[in-house]
């Protein structure tokens, strides 16, 4: 019963994150990326504008294809932080804290960064 409560709950949560990544054009999440410093160190693709120290958002989004608690869980090393998920050239790359980005802005940035091709 709890492990259904506790599903049931993570759908919800998925949900009610799909439906904010909807609602603001892809525009409005990459500005925010931009605003909150996610492009010091990321970039969109290997194409795209950014820092190189963090992985592509889009290797990002091909990792956690298929996970639903994805967007849950990256949202929170968006703000809490990380250590060693990723490489760069082989040395293991942290994610440093970022108090800045609300809880609601995660989610929609993860929601976007997920939803990248």
């Amino acid at each position: 019963m709890r492990q259904l409560k506790r599903q049931s709950a993570s759908l919800m949560g998925a949900l009610c994150v799909a439906s904010l990544a909807h609602a603001a054009p892809p525009a409005d999440e990459a500005e925010l990326a931009r605003k909150r410093g996610c492009l010091n160190c990321h970039a969109v693709d290997a194409a795209g504008e950014g820092g190189k120290v963090g992985p592509y958002f889009s290797d990002v989004a091909q990792r956690y294809a298929g996970q639903p608690q994805a967007i849950e869980s990256v949202a929170e090393r968006v703000q809490l932080g990380s250590k060693g998920l990723w490489l760069n050239k082989g040395v293991q790359v942290p994610m440093p804290r970022n108090p800045q980005v609300t809880q609601e802005e995660a989610r929609r940035l993860v929601a976007w960064i997920l939803g990248l091709k």
